[in-house]
Formats: C-alpha cells, sequence, structure tokens
C-alpha cells in the first residue's frame, strides 16, 4: 500500500512511452488548421502532431488556471460579503442589547 501511487505513475509513464514509441510516424505528421470565417478564409496554420498536442494541452492549462482564478476571486468575495454581514448583524445585536439594557438600568 505504501508504494502503490508510486507503482502507478511508473505503469502510467511505461504506457504513454510505449504509445508514443508505437506512434511516432504519426506524430511527426503535419495538421492543417483552416482559420476563418464562413466564406471567408483567414489562413491556414500547418504544424506537426507533437507540436498542436503540446499547444493544446497548454491552451487548456491557462484555461483551466483562469476557471481556477474566478472561482477563488468568488470564494473571497464571498467572505467578505459574509464578514461585512456579520460585522452589520454584531452592530444591529449590540445596538438592541445597549437600547434594551438602557431602561433597565435607569429602573434600578
Amino acid at each position: 500500500m505504501r508504494y502503490l501511487k508510486l507503482l502507478f505513475a511508473a505503469l502510467v509513464v511505461a504506457a504513454l512511452v510505449s504509445l508514443l514509441m508505437e506512434n511516432h510516424e504519426g506524430l511527426t505528421a503535419t495538421l492543417t488548421l483552416a482559420l476563418g470565417l464562413p466564406f471567408w478564409p483567414l489562413t491556414e496554420l500547418t504544424m506537426p502532431v507533437w507540436v498542436a498536442l503540446i499547444l493544446t494541452f497548454t491552451i487548456a492549462f491557462i484555461f483551466a488556471i483562469i476557471l481556477e482564478l474566478i472561482a477563488w476571486y468568488e470564494y473571497e468575495r464571498m467572505i467578505r460579503l459574509q464578514r461585512i454581514q456579520i460585522r452589520k448583524l454584531q452592530d444591529a445585536l449590540a445596538q438592541q442589547s445597549t437600547s434594551s439594557s438602557a431602561p433597565e438600568s435607569s429602573r434600578s
């Protein structure tokens, strides 16, 4: 159980290496991507498949980081709003307790 994570990682790396060795011809092939609007082509990008895979991974990684930053900002905003609401409730409670205790002190 102790070395299960290490064994799993080694198996994944071995599987990736074997897939790369089997598909090395396919990875060196070229990929053509036509960019444009309907009925108005802008440009064509031609790159090897391995470059396209790295580019796709990089774009997805940046997108994931942006989504994490958005989630962090929303979480921090929620905490700030809750702190403000707690402060308002504490102030209202303090005012209510001082106003209810003031008549009692004047009676004695």
